[in-house]
């Protein structure tokens, strides 16, 4: 081959080279968009597919889907999933912003913002306030759960009286709904938490009537003798008693003079001279007035009204025993009526107690009654409360009434929780334990057995039936406190027999709806 030829024969190869070359960027460059194009077509397949997910999740969650496959507690027979336990959660927590409506602000929970991003002061050791009443209502489930299931081993069932008052609560909830202008689901959701609906309620209203019947089954079952109670008694002795006195505190301050100190104390020894309320009260009255400066801002007007005052607020009846209070220890153990005792807190106030009544206990009698309760929460009104209450009567005494038939009603109708199970009854009540008008009834001298009539209450009106005169006071104390003590006693050894399984992730599940 000659040199010309091999020239072009080189230049040909070089060309063929530069095609080959040029068409492997092509085939690059076209797979590089397809690959492109490709992650762009994943990416939004992806994004799509978390946009759908995430709707569907809203959705279920919404529903309470969600939250009804997640179980947060059970025992062998019961169940609480996160639907109902957002039920009891929103219990807790709408209870809880009722009684402390007027220290909200004190306590820093505001109703507004997600519980979540609240510290409560009520957290030992620390915590939000949603981890607060999610405590709270994990205590109550616990509680609830034993007892159910000390009422299934004891084949204790609900019936019908106990499923009427259930439906009652599930109408009243439709009635606030109407009330307010909701749907009944949308209420029960806004009330009790995202996805809980009228199932969840009655679910959770059954396993408190269930819990709540065999815990006062339990209750009633415990019997103990006047030996027995009087035994109680002694072992808590300063539990259960109480004592009278007067007391007055004279500070450096009302002297006034440089030798404030000794002058203070010159004058409660001479208090403490006394040896009758009488003498006591003259006292005071009298210092008060040589204390007292009369300017125009001070008339004697202003000092007419605080004598008065401090007179009728100078006798402390029925006070109980504080241990570290060394007053109190004195009156206990010591003091005998018209004796008196110098209390110096060492900055200047020296209180004088002059004892009235040595420790005693209460042997005020009780009484027992039935009550059955329409609110203004249900009726509105104390009147409508008033008409659904002589309703009621006529009902009652067309049928004849007895203690049985009143017993009945007030299972059915009554709004009283903390009775209507127990047909309203309110056995060995102290005068201080009724509300105040039903107290005046109960403990009228006029009173006698089969007494029926409606009573004013402060939220609504109440149909009271008599039934007698019960123990004494300082019995009926003790009957309970040491009730509660043997049912603490069997709680706790439910809680070692009965298998109970909590999963702490699935509280999760309920909403921070604040």
């Amino acid at each position: 081959m000659g040199k010309g030829q091999r020239i072009r024969a080189a230049r040909a190869a070089e060309k063929e080279a530069q095609k080959i070359e040029a068409v492997k960027k092509a085939k690059k460059k076209k797979a590089a968009v397809i690959t492109s194009s490709a992650i762009a077509i994943v990416m939004v397949v992806c994004i799509a597919a978390g946009l759908i997910y995430n709707a569907i999740y809203s959705a279920s969650y919404s529903r309470g889907d969600i939250q009804r496959k997640a179980i947060v507690m059970q025992t062998d027979h019961y169940t609480v999933d996160a639907a109902m336990m957002s039920y009891f959660f929103y219990s807790q927590y709408n209870t809880f912003v009722n009684n402390y409506s007027s220290y909200l602000s004190y306590i820093n929970l505001d109703t507004e913002k997600s519980l979540k991003k609240q510290d409560s002061s009520f957290m030992e050791g620390g915590g939000t306030w949603y981890d607060y009443f999610k405590s709270e209502a994990g205590k109550q489930v616990k509680e609830l759960l034993y007892l159910a299931e000390k009422a299934n081993e004891e084949g204790l069932e609900l019936d019908d009286n106990d499923q009427q008052t259930i439906q009652k609560t599930l109408d009243n909830y439709k009635t606030y709904a109407a009330n307010a202008g909701y749907e009944d689901e949308k209420f029960i959701s806004m009330v009790f938490g995202t996805g809980v609906k009228e199932s969840d309620a009655r679910k959770c209203l059954e396993l408190t009537a269930l819990a709540d019947k065999y815990y006062q089954e339990y209750r009633d079952s415990l019997h103990y003798t006047d030996e027995e109670l009087e035994s109680y008694y002694n072992e808590n002795i300063n539990t259960y008693r109480y004592v009278d006195y007067y007391s007055y505190a004279v500070t450096a301050s009302d002297t006034g003079n440089s030798d404030t100190y000794p002058e203070a104390e010159a004058k409660a020894k001479e208090l403490a001279a006394v040896t009758s309320t009488d003498a006591f009260r003259s006292w005071v009255e009298s210092y008060m007035r040589s204390s007292a400066e009369i300017t125009d801002e001070y008339t004697e007007e202003d000092l007419n009204t605080d004598v008065q005052d401090k007179l009728n607020g100078l006798e402390s009846k029925k006070s109980t025993y504080s241990e570290s209070d060394e007053a109190s220890e004195w009156l206990f153990t010591e003091a005998k009526v018209g004796e008196t005792y110098i209390k110096n807190d060492e900055s200047g106030t020296y209180t004088v107690y002059f004892c009235t009544a040595a420790p005693y206990r209460d042997e005020a009698l009780t009484r027992t009654i039935r009550d059955l309760v329409f609110t203004t929460a249900t009726y509105e009104t104390k009147e409508a409360a008033l008409e659904k209450a002589k309703e009621v009567m006529v009902k009652m005494t067309e049928e004849g009434l007895t203690e049985e038939t009143f017993q009945s009603y007030a299972a059915q109708y009554s709004e009283n929780t903390a009775t209507s199970a127990n047909g309203g009854l309110c056995e060995n009540y102290k005068e201080s334990t009724f509300e105040g008008n039903i107290a005046k009834w109960a403990f009228s001298d006029a009173r006698k057995e089969g007494d029926f009539e409606i009573v004013e209450l402060d939220d609504g009106q109440a149909i009271c039936y008599y039934i007698g005169v019960g123990i004494p006071a300082w019995k009926s104390d003790c009957l309970s406190a040491k009730k509660s003590s043997d049912y603490e006693a069997a709680y706790e050894e439910w809680t070692q027999n009965i298998t109970l399984t909590e999963n702490e992730k699935n509280y999760s599940k309920i909403p921070d709806n604040v």
